[in-house]
């Protein structure tokens, strides 16, 4: 019996269980509760570039699906390549140039089914179908962009912080995502919990339903423990998942992946101990480890158009251990270092280094207006890389201009460690005006990225989507992204919001195998991403009801030609040069909270746009694949 099927077991006990609990014995170690608190977050969360969600934030706005890392796309610069999964696409840079953290500690992908909404069921090494960490258990959700001095972390695109720390209540969740219940236990300034989560298409399948012509499953399980007070904070936390998806061949064949039997699987496990200790002169001192590991396996068996045998294989491990100390005096003075350990696997191509990141910060404060924000970081493997970041800031009691210097470097997992890492040189000038209810911002940005992996006699590039089936044996690929960003937010902090955002933006590469003549598009050389968010609260006595609606559009994706004589695989002996149509999408969500349960029905595509996807060689040739309709989840939560 795997993993899955255990925890699916396990939790219709623990369901059972809970359900059986009085719960005026719990009272006395649960937290005061008044219902679920669904303000919009607007104009304080956003700045520089960097996005940071709570959880009751998140739960308002459309198509989160209990994962915030989805909603990035409905702020500026952000969008994704495919919306089949939660990948991460900034100002044009693929999803791989991101990087995941756990409570400030890096990890391994924590995504289950990282093969959606990929080429050829290929996984990705930095996205997924569905985080393994729900939404219920995560407090604070932020994405650090290469302009936040808080990212720490060796990534060229950004980093996505999870943190989960603070006391909840008890709940059990049914929804058309998973069914979940998370147990926890508050005793002053101890606080221990639990969660669990089974997939609703595993209980299908354990019904014998399938979803459409595949098995979809997932399953995980999360215990920790907080300890926190004036003087200290110590976490504790282990995370245990598995995915699995099983396309069986079709006896009607519409096109390649018809033919073929795709079975993947993925296993992670990710164990994390913090501790944060407080003096009374106002330093502290922080250590923490982290170790994670992620396995995905896919297998692919079959005929190909041309009649040739599929018989593939693709396997992804990877091993991370991370270790972080820090020293923050309070004078706005920070040292600390990062030591990191890669072992990572890539169909048999293995590759291990460790890598170590210090650095040392110090805001200088002019006077009342003036500041200067500075950071000097060293990404240390062969040989040490210097990375300054400095940021000029003026401000007054309405507005703010920031002027941002820095460079970033980061040795991707498919390249091997014998290369030079990639290294970004970044600018940026932030301008903001606030009045009482309205802000606006205004965004000029520069990435400069050198030494990029590439596959010689090839147009692929790093700079590009992660295809596992390609292996890079040549650096100095260069790229850039330029543009702005434009933020118009109107909140009133009460009970009605709305804003705008539209970026622009250029991201080329140097192409026509690597260093010759001509800058050619990037995958992701979107132009043109706009946004409009709205919401409007009610109050209905102790209950709140809460519509929020999200309409995203952004360019086309630039995409390569399909080889007609292997299915689905990419034709890499020209550049991208052909484009999508436009991707566009409404999303809506209705939230009625109440001080015992909560109740949401969150639309992702409310208009059921097919979006286009990729292009792919099929039975009659080379045909535009579409991306998901409309995705209705309905869930009700249940406190206890």
């Amino acid at each position: 019996m795997n993993y899955i099927k255990k925890s699916g077991i396990i939790f219709y006990l623990l369901l059972y269980a809970f359900l059986k609990v009085n719960a005026q014995e719990l009272q006395d170690t649960m937290p005061s509760y008044q219902g679920e608190e669904v303000l919009f977050v607007g104009k304080k969360i956003f700045s520089q570039g960097s996005v940071t969600l709570t959880n009751t934030e998140f739960k308002k706005l459309a198509a989160s699906f209990d994962d915030p890392s989805r909603l990035l796309i409905k702020y500026p610069g952000f969008s994704n390549d495919n919306d089949q999964a939660n990948g991460i696409v900034y100002h044009g840079m693929p999803s791989h140039f991101n990087g995941w953290q756990l409570n400030g500690l890096d990890i391994v992908n924590p995504n289950h089914l990282s093969n959606a909404g990929t080429f050829t069921d290929q996984s990705s090494i930095s996205a997924g179908g569905v985080n393994m960490f729900s939404g219920n258990i995560i407090d604070r959700f932020s994405f650090y962009t290469p302009f936040d001095a808080n990212k720490n972390s060796p990534y060229i695109g950004g980093s996505a912080n999870i943190s989960i720390k603070a006391p909840k209540q008890s709940f059990v969740q049914l929804s058309l995502l998973g069914l979940e219940s998370g147990f926890n236990i508050n005793k002053k300034n101890h606080h221990f919990f639990a969660n669990l989560r089974y997939s609703f298409t595993g209980l299908l399948g354990d019904l014998g339903v399938d979803f459409g012509d595949e098995q979809i499953r997932f399953a995980d399980g999360v215990i920790g423990y907080n300890y926190s007070s004036a003087k200290s904070n110590t976490s504790i936390i282990f995370s245990r998942g598995q995915s699995k998806n099983y396309h069986p061949m079709q006896n009607t064949t519409t096109s390649v992946k018809d033919r073929l039997d795709i079975d993947y699987k993925s296993d992670i496990a990710v164990f994390e101990a913090s501790h944060t200790s407080n003096f009374d002169n106002g330093n502290s001192i922080y250590f923490g480890v982290a170790y994670s590991t992620k396995s995905d396996e896919n297998n692919i068996l079959g005929i190909y158009p041309d009649e040739s045998s599929a018989n593939n294989t693709y396997n992804f491990k990877h091993e991370l251990i991370c270790l972080h100390q820090k020293y923050q005096l309070k004078q706005n003075f920070t040292i600390g270092i990062k030591e990191m350990f890669n072992d990572h696997e890539i169909n048999s191509n293995i590759g291990t280094y460790w890598s170590f990141l210090p650095y040392v910060a110090k805001t200088i404060s002019i006077n009342s207006r003036w500041a200067i924000d500075t950071k000097v970081e060293a990404f240390v493997q062969k040989k040490p890389m210097i990375n300054p970041y400095i940021k000029l800031t003026y401000k007054n009691e309405t507005n703010s201009i920031s002027l941002i210097g820095n460079s970033t470097t980061q040795q991707l997992s498919l390249t091997s460690p014998l290369f030079d890492p990639s290294r970004a040189t970044n600018f940026a000038l932030n301008y903001k005006k606030e009045w009482s209810e309205i802000s606006l911002q205004f965004n000029l940005f520069s990435h400069y990225i050198d030494n990029i992996a590439w596959k010689s006699g090839t147009h692929y590039s790093l700079i590009n989507t992660f295809d596992a089936s390609q292996r890079p044996d040549k650096t100095h690929g260069t790229a850039f992204s330029r543009g702005f960003d434009v933020l118009i937010d109107y909140n009133t902090n009460k009970y009605f919001w709305v804003n705008g955002n539209y970026t622009f933006f250029i991201a080329k590469q140097y192409g026509n195998l690597g260093r010759d003549a001509n800058w050619v598009n990037i995958e992701n050389n979107f132009n043109n991403i706009a946004n409009i968010n709205i919401g409007k609260d009610w109050l209905l006595g102790e209950k709140k009801l809460s519509i929020s609606s999200s309409f995203h559009v952004r360019g086309g994706q630039y995409v390569f030609l399909p080889k007609p004589i292997f299915g689905n695989e990419k034709d890499y002996s020209s550049s991208p040069n052909t484009q999508l149509n436009p991707y566009s999408r409404l999303d809506l969500r209705i939230n009625l909270s109440t001080p015992k349960y909560f109740l949401s029905l969150d639309i992702q595509n409310v208009a059921s746009k097919i979006n286009d996807a990729y292009l792919s060689y099929d039975i009659d040739g080379i045909q535009k694949r579409g991306q998901l309709g409309l995705l209705p989840v309905l869930s009700y939560k249940r406190y206890l």
